[in-house]
């Protein structure tokens, strides 16, 4: 998979898979939104090219700006339509989030946001 970044915060989505750049954040982008990335303003990286990277990916710090990730990586389960991409307890798989966000979360992150989601 190559690896993308943006100067922006940026969401792109192809055919159901997604990807959610923070703008100064590399990332990896499956191979069917290169392009769709590189029409909306994202660039391949260095480490892409074959040569270090000059942008590491970093983890949101903030408890609150991660769980809004968080929350935007859902919605975007959600709106691709993907089932598989939800447990039989119809809560998001974690491995799918990830993906999506491009970085590690557990599932007490995911139960955090997921019950904020859907309190009444």
């Amino acid at each position: 998979m190559p690896t993308m970044i943006s100067d922006i915060d940026l969401f792109v989505a192809y055919n159901g898979p997604s990807a959610r750049f923070i703008a100064g954040v590399e990332r990896y982008v499956r191979d069917s939104l290169v392009d769709v990335a590189l029409a909306n303003g994202a660039m391949l990286t260095e480490r892409h090219l074959g040569r270090k990277a000059q942008v590491e990916p970093e983890v949101p710090t903030s408890l609150e700006n991660r769980d809004g990730e968080i929350q935007i990586a859902i919605e975007a389960l959600q709106e691709s339509g993907a089932d598989s991409a939800f447990g039989v307890d119809g809560k998001p798989k974690v491995r799918r989030i990830e993906k999506t966000l491009g970085y590690n979360i557990d599932a007490a992150d995911r139960d955090r946001v997921w019950d904020v989601m859907n309190a009444d």
